[in-house]
């Protein structure tokens, strides 16, 4: 392999004047960010390096199909014929339901687009060069599963799924060639390939990659995008160069660069490198790829030569001293009479370089009564802790067991102790239980009898008891609990009671970001007898208004140094059968009759909030089940009081925001990792 390598170099350097074929680089990533990336509703997006380089992961965290997009521009300077090639992986493309939702969509967009909304389908506009777009929805599926329409068309591509691939693209005009081979085999036959127009009237130049993930499901990645063309005379291209590991002050880079280029390495120290593409190989033996470590603080600068052309510089600001995890975190998700609590504890290593795994481990150590602890728990996971004492929580990357730091960690660990001193008992006076609320209570508070729930909580058949007679059996018997009574308070008795209580002390707010007083809910509240209280979907008492997402409550009295442990479910999704509670009952009458005031159906799923704290209410597929309040027992440590009639400034009215940086309310969070306050907490 070494002499055929040789031969190359000697081989080409004949043919360099003559007849090479000198390739440009018009656009890659080599600078691996999310914020590279908008996206929409609950789309996320992560960086992972490993030894191959850098790869972004796009994942639809729940809810309909989302759509995220990169752009680059026009970066073509008169040029219409051009490749691209592009890594990719798709892990999960089913939609949850394919015959009402769409499918994964990975859409190459033209200069002709100007915006692509991440909200919508990338087809809906045509302003694509190259389209491949699962036709899910509206009662199609295909199969096989991976199967892709292209450009809008009849035409079919089976795209590979599972393992990494290369998609490959070739643009002449309007004409436009793909191909599909397996990643790191270029060389390979094609896996599926065909041609296919542009649409007439759109720029056949590529700006930007637009991706819709499959409902629910959706998780593809994506690595080395690279757009090039042919060069007229010399041309040296900006090498890329990416960190793909390291050890305590060793940095180790891997940098690549074309065949008929040289690469110059200048070192922080000072100390310079040359190396021409076949002299320059990986573990592998892939030429035009040079691995390499930094040990020494300073400016590492990487370029390439051509002949006359002289590329630009690569600098990278190297720290090669020794990385201190971030701090864990944590949020009290669970409180009880005394000193017990469950913490939940987390750590957000995309604040680490190179995102490194990291492991929790928490030491309990009771300050008398109290069980102790020593015990491993994962990124997000919980601790119950049952008495008074301090918990000391270790962060730490894995112990390397092989090679030369054998027995070493490539990151020093960082740690925080919880002091887990504050009693709590249950403040009953604060406390709410909606779905045994009687009949007196509700009437005297503006709630009318309406006959009984209607919709999915009815239909659905997920709130039940169990045949005591047949628990224990192998298909024990189901009393479905669907006649449920309603008592309604329509939105203009709000407006006439004018001051936003549902109950006494229990009073909506009209914007959960600032904590605004007192304002009417604009849709009808229900409570339904066993389940809890539920928001109405739209406007109006007749429910023909603009729909609403939440409405959001608070409890009134209440400090920071309390706490409501809010006890909901749904009546779809993560709802129903993980959220309720289904009791063995000798009838279905005698499950009616308990739920009035002894069964909470709803009990299973809490969500622990400060007590200034806005609760959010999604409207008509959730219930609130009852609302527990937790308040010191000794009364310490009071701070201000929001009400009705006061609005309070507080740290803990502080914005939240994803790991994207970007805004999100806080009273309506999916699960993921949140900063507040420049912490980060999670929410599973």
């Amino acid at each position: 392999m070494r002499k055929f390598y040789l031969l190359m170099v000697a081989l080409f350097a004949l043919t360099l004047g003559a007849n090479a074929q000198v390739i440009r680089t018009l656009y890659a990533w080599d600078d691996y960010k999310t914020g590279n990336w908008t996206g929409h509703g609950n789309i996320t997006f992560s960086v992972t390096s490993d030894v191959e380089g850098s790869y972004y992961t796009l994942k639809n965290g729940g809810g309909g199909n989302r759509g995220a997009i990169t752009t680059w521009g026009d970066v073509f300077d008169g040029i219409t014929k051009y490749s691209l090639q592009m890594d990719y992986q798709i892990a999960s493309l089913n939609a949850t339901d394919p015959t009402r939702y769409q499918g994964l969509e990975i859409s190459f967009i033209s200069t002709s687009a100007g915006s692509i909304d991440a909200t919508k389908n990338a087809q809906l506009t045509e302003n694509y060069v190259l389209d491949f777009f699962q036709p899910q929805g509206e009662g199609q599926t295909l199969d096989p599963i991976n199967t892709f329409k292209v450009n809008g068309t009849e035409t079919v591509a089976n795209l590979p799924i599972g393992a990494w691939y290369t998609l490959y693209v070739d643009v002449d005009g309007s004409s436009v060639s793909y191909q599909v081979k397996e990643a790191g085999n270029p060389d390979g036959a094609a896996l599926v390939k065909g041609t296919a127009t542009v649409a007439e009237g759109v720029e056949s130049k590529i700006a930007g990659l637009y991706v819709r993930m499959a409902r629910s499901q959706g998780d593809a990645s994506f690595s080395n995008l690279k757009i090039t063309a042919e060069a007229e005379g010399d041309f040296a291209n900006k090498p890329s160069v990416v960190m793909t590991s390291l050890w305590q002050n060793e940095r180790y880079f891997q940098a690549k660069f074309g065949e008929f280029e040289i690469l110059h390495i200048e070192y922080p120290d000072g100390t310079t490198k040359e190396l021409d593409y076949w002299s320059a190989e990986n573990e592998n033996g892939d030429p035009g790829i040079h691995n390499f470590t930094v040990a020494t603080s300073g400016t590492l600068k990487l370029w390439t030569t051509m002949n006359s052309a002289t590329s630009d510089v690569v600098s990278i600001d190297v720290d090669a001293t020794p990385i201190t995890l971030v701090e864990p975190t944590y949020i009290i998700n669970e409180v009880s009479e005394g000193y017990g609590k469950v913490y939940r504890l987390s750590i957000d290593n995309s604040q680490v370089t190179l995102a490194p795994q990291i492991f929790l481990r928490a030491i309990f150590t009771p300050d008398g009564a109290g069980t102790p602890f020593d015990m491993e728990v994962s990124n997000g996971g919980t601790i119950k802790v049952d008495g008074k004492g301090t918990v000391k929580v270790t962060a730490n990357t894995i112990l390397i067991n092989e090679g030369e730091h054998v027995g070493t960690r490539a990151y020093n660990e960082s740690s925080i102790t919880i002091v887990n001193d504050v009693e709590y008992t249950q403040n009953k006076e604060k406390s709410i239980n909606f779905a045994h609320l009687t009949d007196a209570v509700l009437t005297a508070n503006g709630f009318a009898a309406d006959g009984n729930a209607s919709g999915n909580w009815a239909n659905y058949g997920r709130l039940y008891g169990i045949d005591a007679a047949t628990v224990g059996t192998e298909a024990p018997a189901k009393l479905v609990y669907n006649e449920i009574p309603q008592y309604t308070k329509l939105a203009s008795v709000y407006d006439t009671q004018g001051d936003g209580a549902t109950l006494p002390g229990f009073f909506c707010v009209g914007n959960a970001e600032t904590n605004t007083e007192s304002a009417s809910p604009t849709v009808n509240m229900h409570v339904w007898q066993g389940v809890g209280l539920v928001a109405e979907g739209r406007r109006g008492d007749a429910m023909d208004g603009a729909w609403i997402n939440n409405a959001y409550f608070l409890i009134e009295g209440l400090t920071e140094n309390d706490y409501t442990a809010t006890y909901s479910g749904g009546n779809y999704g993560n709802g129903g059968d993980k959220d309720s509670n289904h009791p063995a009952v000798a009838s279905i009458d005698e499950l009616k009759e308990k739920v009035k005031t002894e069964i909470n159906l709803i009990e299973n799923t809490c969500t622990i909030r400060s007590g200034i704290k806005p609760i959010g209410l999604y409207r008509i597929s959730d219930a609130i089940g009852r609302i527990d309040v937790y308040s010191p027992k000794n009364g310490t440590g009071i701070n201000e009081i929001f009400n009705a009639d006061q609005k309070v400034i507080s740290d803990h009215n502080a914005p939240i925001y994803n790991l994207n940086g970007v805004r999100v309310n806080g009273n309506a969070l999916q699960k993921g990792i949140y900063i507040m306050n420049g912490k980060k907490f999670v929410v599973k």
